[in-house]
């Protein structure tokens, strides 16, 4: 054994002693400058870092944060690869993420201060009508809010509140709140050790103090949501989309809401309820005397002209995919244009806002009118192009489908 390690030990210092081959020497020197580089490498981050300001250091930080939070995201979930749904959402991005990155916008959380994001927008393969930001700039939009939003306007409604997310830098602020409160809940629990409390008052308190955390934390998180919405109104308002997009797509789910079963979180709901965020949106368009025409961002039902498909040289006048009215040609005036000139009306009055409070029906003469101004009356000719329709079928069958359009036009509106 010991002949062994003195054979070892002969051939390491034997080793050691050998000079060194040409070879060799190159490897050694090609490794010291490797070490260097790398020496001034580091040397240049460190300068670098101390040159940034505080602002900017955080930023780093949240663009850092955001970077491996997006690589995890995007492992558990499929992105959209479609050329023209990427573009879709980039293009409303960017000029969004543009308005952010120029313009402070006062934060009711957060904090205003403006980082110079470049800001990332993707889609998410997946069904459920849902968005999300991470630190830095990140967007994911899921593919089910795609299909549910009714316009560009309410994507771009969407799109902004998450880059108010981003901007007003919520999530470092929550990180913060958290901190704070795990840092009180240590100090309470070392004053009950101390105290030599029971082990059950010591469980009792702990128990309390995480419900104190998941109430304020989620209260915290309320607060950001409705900063992120008046932040997008702000956003929008100063860009080419209509600000009525975050009114009626947060209308429509609060009405969809309506359908689910009624869960009531108590401290655990994180997020202020539709219906109560609808209310504060619209307060705060009107204090911006936005002009609220949600016609004009969803797929309201409208008036159309159409062609009868059993009556040659007649015209019908549609609405809300239903037929309204047949017309007959009178007193020279032909059907088409008789037909033409209801579906104009029509629209101009649903375009206004009409509701069923200003619609008038008369049975004699049989007329339907709105805000005092004739719509429609059923003549003769109409009663006899229909037949054995009467003239009271007829008026019926018009106010009807009117009605239908209206009421669901208000249930638009219910939260």
């Amino acid at each position: 054994m010991a002949a062994a390690l003195g054979a070892l030990f002969a051939l390491t210092l034997c080793a050691a002693t050998i000079p060194a081959t040409s070879s060799e020497k190159e490897a050694g020197a090609a490794t010291e400058e490797k070490t260097a580089v790398k020496e001034e490498k580091a040397a240049a981050k460190k300068a670098s870092e101390k040159a940034l300001t505080p602002e900017e250091r955080a930023a780093e930080t949240e663009k850092k944060q955001g970077r491996e939070a997006s690589a995890e995201l995007e492992k558990q979930y499929k992105l959209v690869k479609d050329e023209a749904v990427n573009a879709r959402v980039e293009r409303i991005g960017k000029e969004l993420a543009k308005l952010a990155n120029e313009t402070e916008v006062h934060a009711h959380y957060g904090s205003p201060k403006i980082a110079k994001f470049d800001y990332v927008f993707k889609v998410l393969d997946d069904k459920d009508v849902n968005a999300l930001s991470m630190p830095g700039g990140f967007v994911y939009i899921n593919k089910g809010l795609l299909d549910y939003v009714q316009s560009d306007d309410e994507l771009a409604a969407v799109i902004a509140h998450e880059i108010a997310h981003i901007s007003h830098h919520h999530m470092q602020s929550l990180l913060k709140e958290q901190s704070k409160l795990n840092n009180q809940i240590a100090v309470a629990l070392l004053a009950a050790i101390v105290a030599k409390g029971s082990a059950g008052d010591v469980g009792n308190l702990m128990m309390g103090a995480q419900m104190v955390q998941i109430a304020r934390l989620n209260g915290y998180s309320r607060q950001a949501e409705k900063d992120a919405d008046m932040t997008a109104i702000a956003y929008l308002a100063m860009s080419k989309s209509n600000p009525v997009g975050i009114l009626t797509f947060m209308e429509r789910l609060a009405r969809d809401e309506v359908a689910r079963p009624a869960i009531e979180w108590g401290i655990y709901q994180t997020h202020p309820y539709p219906a109560e965020r609808s209310r504060d949106i619209l307060d705060e368009l009107r204090k911006r005397n936005v002009p609220i025409d949600r016609r004009a961002v969803t797929q309201a039902a409208m008036a159309e002209l159409k062609k009868s498909e059993k009556k040659p040289d007649i015209f019908e006048a549609w609405v809300g995919g239903a037929k309204m009215f047949e017309a007959a040609a009178v007193d020279g005036q032909s059907s088409e244009d008789r037909a033409k000139a209801i579906v104009e009306k029509l629209n101009t009055l649903l375009n206004s806002g009409i509701s069923l409070r200003d619609i008038r029906r008369t049975s004699d003469p049989p007329t339907i009118s709105a805000r005092g101004e004739l719509l429609l009356q059923v003549t003769e000719a109409d009663a006899s192009l229909s037949a054995p329709m009467t003239a009271a079928d007829i008026l019926r069958e018009a106010y009807n489908a009117l009605y239908r359009t209206l009421v669901e036009q208000d249930l638009q509106q219910v939260y």
